[in-house]
């Protein structure tokens, strides 16, 4: 099980996770290894997973499409999580095609950095649930 933990506050954002993930190889068996949860998409904007350690990739995927559309601000960013269900659905189909469907496959996103648009509250976060192929954006 993996640990995510953000706290924002007027002053800024903390965002913290840990660096091991369950995971499975081809005959089902279970394997841990180390993953990076934390991934900076942007100067301004960083993203932490949890859940299957396909989160990991999903997030380096999205970091290279924000780079190809050039967007930057964390606003636009999280208007960009589209992006992740497309992902998390070629996740599932490969996954599925070897794996039975169980909850450890769900992966879990919060996406926070600071936005110049938003003068009068510019740390943004936004919690984002990719399970079952939808995501449900929460602002906080």
């Amino acid at each position: 099980m993996s640990q995510i933990i953000a706290c924002k506050n007027k002053n800024g954002i903390i965002l913290a996770a840990d660096s091991k993930a369950v995971d499975f190889d081809l005959q089902g068996q279970i394997v841990e290894r180390p993953i990076a949860r934390l991934a900076q998409l942007t100067p301004h904007t960083a993203i932490l997973t949890g859940g299957t350690a396909a989160g990991e990739n999903m997030c380096e995927s999205l970091k290279d499409f924000l780079n190809q559309q050039n967007i930057v601000d964390t606003e636009d960013v999280n208007a960009a999580l589209t992006f992740l269900a497309s992902e998390y659905e070629c996740f599932m189909a490969d996954a599925c095609e070897y794996l039975r469907l169980d909850p450890i496959h769900q992966v879990h996103f919060i996406l926070a950095g600071y936005s110049a648009r938003a003068a009068k509250n510019p740390f943004q976060q936004f919690n984002d649930l990719c399970s079952e192929g939808s995501c449900n954006n929460h602002q906080f």
